[in-house]
């Protein structure tokens, strides 16, 4: 069962914004609104796997995907290695294995699907190589070792694509590792608020973005591992929280972020920065909280003379 977790960390945040933790002294220009807005914003998902009782398999086997079972309410799509399904069916769990070299997998869920990685490598040539839709919440389940990767054909992805691209809110669990690489734009895309409880992610490249957010994250577990040739997580009004697990991002382009969004809060767990690009920023968020964990940022880059202000920027 995944348990609850943001409920539990966020309040040592809440009282040390307002004014009730040890830092009160030392505060300067804390949003107590903000502060009450992270806390009553966040829709934790309340999942239990053994809800999801029917299972499709889901099978890539070079240039062609092969389905066993499709339920009420559920239609599948082929071309070659590419898949689309859509579903209508609650409980249902999508596990994935095999290999293509030029495969991809789009699931559009009504209902909240389990989508489980089990040994699983897939590469696609100028598109998406895993999507996935759904009005309700989005688990992905890491087992194994798992790989994603597009690559580039003719012109670079637009600011939208993603080597693994989730529409919804999500959720990821389990003790597995998935490895994605990016050669068209990013590597990740959540567009709803994501949830990190479990699996190890490693991003070693993308043109675009590492971690792009179109609301926020919230990390109690699990680890990931992100380097990309901008802004390595991104998230210009969201929110990335950290109550546990790890953080590693490694940023070498010149004035680029390792971390950019609107708020960044820490109550527990690691956060650890190498900027190595010239006038490379580490964290850069418009509001800061820290009450617990650890957070380490090393920088190294160059400085950078801008004409325009008459001065030098460094990392």
């Amino acid at each position: 069962m995944v348990r609850k977790f943001i409920a539990f960390v966020l309040p040592a945040l809440l009282l040390s914004c307002m004014g009730g933790g040890a830092y009160k002294e030392t505060a300067v220009g804390y949003d107590v609104s903000s502060c009450k807005g992270i806390v009553w914003a966040v829709a934790v998902p309340d999942i239990d796997t053994l809800d999801y009782s029917r299972r499709v398999n889901i099978l890539f086997a070079g240039d062609r995907v092969v389905v066993d079972t499709l339920y009420d309410g559920m239609e599948a799509q082929r071309n070659g290695a590419s898949l689309l399904i859509k579903s209508m069916a609650p409980g249902v769990e999508y596990r994935v294995s095999g290999m293509s070299d030029d495969g991809s997998l789009s699931i559009v869920s009504e209902c909240s699907p389990l989508l489980t990685l089990s040994g699983v490598s897939l590469a696609a040539n100028g598109r998406d190589v895993l999507q996935v839709s759904s009005r309700e919440v989005v688990v992905v389940r890491a087992l194994g070792e798992n790989s994603l990767s597009d690559r580039l054909l003719a012109e670079k992805g637009g600011k939208t694509d993603a080597v693994m691209n989730i529409m919804g809110r999500s959720l990821f669990i389990g003790d597995g590792h998935i490895s994605i690489s990016a050669g068209r734009r990013n590597a990740l895309l959540c567009t709803d608020t994501l949830f990190v409880d479990g699996a190890s992610v490693d991003v070693a490249c993308a043109p675009g973005n590492a971690l792009l957010l179109g609301r926020s994250a919230y990390m109690c577990g699990g680890s990931m591992r992100l380097s990309s040739s901008k802004d390595v997580i991104k998230g210009k009004v969201a929110t990335f929280m950290l109550c546990g697990g790890t953080v590693d991002v490694d940023v070498s382009t010149e004035k680029a972020d390792a971390l950019q969004v609107e708020r960044f809060g820490m109550a527990g767990g690691a956060f650890n920065v190498n900027a190595r690009g010239a006038a490379a920023d580490g964290i850069k968020a418009g509001w800061i909280a820290l009450s617990g964990g650890a957070v380490a940022v090393r920088t190294a880059g160059d400085a950078l003379f801008s004409d325009k202000k008459m001065d030098y920027s460094s990392a």
